[in-house]
């Protein structure tokens, strides 16, 4: 019947297919899955020919069919494959030919889409991209946020959470920039919550380092939508969830799970913005003078984070086209508590030091009082009584640096020459 309608909707009269299709709601309460797997072949045909006018039967379609997947998970049968499938593709011919009705449903629809097991991933896409193009973005959004921070079985499942990250990054390609300003606020509530998931899942690292990729690479296309208005106020947010862990869900997630999301995130916006978000570091300057004197201090031991933090500062450095770090004030707070990295800085991450001392030495070249202070404090770091790892360093910082800026730092040398003879 089904196959009939399809071929031949068109020329039927409504009447006929309405009857049609109030038989066929009529079976999805059967127990055989045969008749099941036949009414919703000929229930989707149906909604392809009325269109609006299958209204009439949404609440004789939609609630049997969600029992029916939920069924379809918890039973064994033979028919587990079509019966989820037949749903699928149900749902589809809703989206294209009754979407705003659907909206109701549509966290139903995306649960189901992501967690319909049986049916090849492939298949779900184009679900998914269906959803993108005939439903209002703002509601997919606010749904979306609300399936992630809800739905455990979704969480729990690595082709539904890749599923979910598809679903999430068609939305940010396809929405425009006045949507995305107005959903804003749900859209940063919903990174944070991406941004914890690592204190919570049980996937193995390399899992996980693919899923965050992902999510930085659909928050950075998310913020390249935002005008600086709208944008400071949410990276203050992302600021104080990091270093403060204000607003944080996740009783699990420590101190360096948080900075260390924030800053792969930062990290990847600087490689997109360049020296337009220079400026930001005036809400960064401050904690990350106090992170870097934890280093120090050993209060805080994490390679990958102190990478990190040095990454993102010979990025602001380079990029800087407004003279920011030439502030006295700024310079002088970074400075030292950069240099002072040498005392106890790890091998494996020796080279991104001396990269991120050389940037600011390159950025500040022009400044005779910051050369002198930098210099001072470096020479420091050859002392006697300084470990051979902080002197080995130290002299491969100023090699850079005098292969940067050499001619700005040659009335230096005076004081540098006899350190290093006395060194050798």
């Amino acid at each position: 019947i089904g196959s009939l309608v399809a071929k031949f909707g068109s020329k039927l009269e409504s009447p006929l297919i309405s009857a049609t299709l109030n038989h066929a709601t009529k079976k999805l309460v059967s127990t055989q899955s045969e008749l099941i797997v036949s009414s919703l072949t000929t229930i989707t045909s149906c909604i392809q020919a009325l269109g609006p006018k299958s209204i009439a039967f949404y609440s004789k379609i939609l609630p049997p069919s969600l029992e029916i997947f939920e069924t379809s998970l918890e039973e064994e049968t033979d028919l587990r494959e079509q019966l989820q499938l037949s749903i699928l593709l149900l749902f589809a011919a809703m989206i294209k030919r009754i979407p705003s009705f659907l909206i109701s449903d549509l966290l139903n629809v995306f649960k189901v889409t992501f967690l319909a097991n049986e049916v090849d991933p492939a298949t779900r896409l184009s679900i998914i991209s269906l959803i993108i193009e005939h439903i209002d973005l703002r509601e997919v959004l606010k749904v979306l946020c609300k399936i992630w921070t809800s739905s455990n079985e979704v969480r729990e499942d690595s082709i539904a959470v890749s599923l979910f990250l598809s679903a999430l990054e068609s939305t940010v390609d396809s929405v425009d920039k006045k949507t995305a300003t107005s959903q804003s606020p749900i859209f940063f509530k919903l990174l944070l919550h991406l941004f914890e998931y690592r204190s919570v899942s049980e996937f193995d690292n390399n899992a996980l380092h693919r899923i965050e990729a992902s999510v930085y690479q659909i928050s950075n296309i998310y913020v390249l939508k935002l005008n600086d208005k709208v944008f400071r106020p949410l990276f203050v947010i992302l600021v104080r969830w990091a270093f403060d862990g204000e607003g944080v869900t996740s009783n699990s997630i420590t101190e360096i799970e948080r900075l260390t999301s924030f800053f792969k995130f930062f990290n990847k916006l600087q490689e997109n913005l360049k020296g337009i978000i220079t400026s930001y570091f005036t809400y960064l300057i401050e904690p990350v003078d106090r992170l870097l004197k934890k280093f120090i201090s050993y209060d805080i031991v994490d390679v990958n984070l102190r990478r990190l933090v040095l990454n993102s500062l010979t990025s602001s450095f380079k990029y800087d086209r407004d003279e920011y770090w030439r502030s006295t004030s700024r310079f002088e707070l970074i400075c030292e508590a950069l240099v002072n990295q040498l005392s106890n800085i790890e091998s494996v991450v020796g080279k991104y030091l001396v990269k991120a001392i050389a940037s600011l030495a390159s950025n500040n070249s022009r400044v005779d009082e910051h050369n002198k202070l930098m210099h001072k404090l470096l020479v420091k770091h050859m002392n006697g009584s300084c470990s051979s790892n902080e002197k080995l360093w130290t002299v491969k910082t100023f090699k850079l640096i005098y292969s940067k800026v050499g001619e700005n730092w040659l009335v230096l040398m005076p004081q540098l020459v006899p350190n290093i003879a006395e060194r050798l």
